[in-house]
């Protein structure tokens, strides 16, 4: 559930309230790989990609 959330753009205070966490080590590590596909490198990539297109 917490990847899905992620991947609609949920951030990390709405994910921790929905999955009750109070500290954010937990929800963080169940989702880091789709923090990364939206980190800066991720989105310099992106548009390096859509600027050769």
């Amino acid at each position: 559930m917490a990847q899905d959330l992620v991947k609609r753009g949920v951030e990390l205070t709405a994910l921790m309230t929905a999955g009750r966490w109070k500290r954010s080590r937990i929800p963080v590590r169940y989702t880091e790989r789709q923090a990364a596909g939206r980190g800066a490198v991720a989105r310099y990539y992106q548009a390096s990609q859509a600027s050769i297109s």
